[in-house]
């Protein structure tokens, strides 16, 4: 069950915050059917503004992903992993942290495979400063993104739509055409919209800019 699936075999108190940030993403890779040509086994994974741990104990525990960087200044609630030892708490902005992360996996010889945020950014602009690089050479061509959008503005269903798909424009040619998944989930506040794409192969990503 989706109670099991976020609390544990032993069940047990564990926030409410957390296991809806939980189902959240559950909900996002179930709708994109993300298992049917995704591996999330032995895959590695950075979620960004990961506190109090909701998505990073989806791709922990629930995907079993060999490695999560579990990105944020605040803490994580290391008590609802059934194991640590494939989490690494880095406490830092994502901005901060990708180099020394990208970094350790270049060293490694392993590759950024799943990137995820649910980060709450002053403005849309903050949100695509983050992700542009990551789209831009971090995430590995084909690898999974997961994206919360946000909106301050806005009183209407289409409005916020509308926000979205603009918001998705904007990653134009980053992200592999055809496969891309904006939706707002049940688990969305009536003014968030995920995205859910990959990153775009070598062929279809754009020049550089000079």
């Amino acid at each position: 069950s989706n109670a099991k699936r976020c609390h544990g075999e032993s069940g047990g108190a564990i926030d409410t915050q957390i296991c809806r940030a939980f189902y959240k993403l559950q909900e996002a890779v179930e709708i994109a059917r993300v298992d049917e040509h995704f591996s999330f086994a032995g895959a590695v994974a950075v979620d960004a503004g990961a506190a109090p741990g909701g998505w990073t104990k989806f791709l922990a525990d629930d995907r079993g992903c060999a490695r999560v960087y579990a990105v944020d200044p605040a803490d994580i609630d290391v008590r609802l992993l059934s194991s640590q030892d494939n989490v690494r708490h880095v406490r830092s902005k994502v901005q901060e942290a990708m180099p020394a992360i990208m970094a350790e996996l270049a060293s490694e010889g392993r590759q950024l495979d799943i990137f995820v945020t649910d980060l709450c950014p002053h403005h849309a602009e903050e949100l695509h400063s983050i992700l542009r690089p990551v789209l831009s050479g971090m995430l590995r061509p084909g690898g999974l993104l997961v994206v919360t959008f946000k909106f301050g503005s806005g009183y209407t269903e289409q409005a916020f739509d509308k926000q979205a798909a603009q918001e998705v424009a904007k990653l134009d040619g980053l992200l592999q055409t055809g496969r891309t998944t904006l939706v707002h989930l049940m688990a969305n506040r009536i003014r968030e919209r995920t995205l859910i794409g990959y990153a775009a192969t070598e062929a279809e990503a754009p020049e550089p800019e000079k």
